[in-house]
């Protein structure tokens, strides 16, 4: 447990507003999504029909995988894993130093 608390509103904060653009983009495009061999991330619509995001980069797919990689589930998963450790950091139960970094990693695209 580190020496100084974990601050509980900005775990919580990250939280939400990560959940909320999960939620979003996974309405705008659900999972999973998926590189091509172009380096364009591939998002089903909701209709049934594929969507290009139209990203590409010259030297290969490796951003466009990993854009794919971290899809609304991810976001999801971590957004519960945040909430639970801000829960913790109110309760003085010892939230991770980790949870923080990932918070305010996040912070500046929030």
């Amino acid at each position: 447990m580190p020496d100084t608390p974990i601050p509980a509103a900005e775990l919580a904060h990250a939280a939400a507003a990560l959940r909320r653009l999960a939620r979003a983009a996974a309405t705008d495009r659900p999972p999973p999504w998926y590189p091509d061999i172009a380096g364009t991330v591939i998002c089903p619509r909701p209709d049934g029909h594929e969507y290009v995001t139209g990203y590409t980069t010259p030297t290969g797919t490796a951003i466009a995988e990993y854009i794919a990689a971290v899809d609304p589930r991810l976001g999801e998963a971590v957004a519960d894993w945040l909430a639970y450790e801000a829960e913790a950091a109110a309760h003085h139960r010892g939230a991770t130093v980790h949870a923080l970094a990932v918070a305010r990693c996040l912070g500046g695209h929030l």
